[in-house]
């Protein structure tokens, strides 16, 4: 059996742009990382991880109040830093939306990041309940419609 490949890559610095959009005549506020559209290594991180939280305290457009920004920031931050470690994902978008909030990154080993969301389901260490899901996509297909824009 032969040695995995070994690759040397140099992480983009996140750099974040804001995009409003609109659906079903709602707003939807996207923060996309824009370092990813010249981003060259997309096969290093050939999975799509898409964790969609529903919101609770919501304004009168579906957005979240500043109360509820401070509970999703404080849960994004805890998933961020642990997905990322030894450089396992690259943080994509978070895109609000509907009284939902999508966070979505890029993996490197889709069964860390498995590993570690479901130990979240498991302890119920989570402030909103939530779907995700991890699917392989090494063309990043999945991502253009958040990161076309930019370019």
């Amino acid at each position: 059996m032969s040695e995995p490949k070994k690759v040397s890559i140099t992480v983009p610095v996140e750099s974040y742009e804001l995009v409003e959009l609109k659906g079903n005549n709602k707003p939807a506020i996207c923060l996309v990382n824009k370092s990813l559209v010249a981003f060259k290594h997309q096969e290093v991180f050939p999975w799509f991880c898409t964790l969609t939280l529903d919101l609770q305290n919501l304004d009168d457009k579906d957005m979240p109040t500043d109360a509820e920004k401070e509970v999703l920031n404080t849960f994004f931050k805890k998933l961020d830093v642990e997905l990322k470690k030894n450089h396992n994902a690259l943080f994509v978008a978070r895109v609000t939306w509907n009284k939902t909030q999508q966070l979505v990154w890029r993996l490197h080993d889709p069964v860390i990041a498995d590993d570690f969301i479901q130990s979240i389901i498991e302890t119920e260490d989570h402030p909103r309940a939530f779907d995700y899901a991890i699917n392989q996509d090494p063309t990043w297909n999945k991502s253009k419609w958040l990161l076309d824009p930019l370019k």
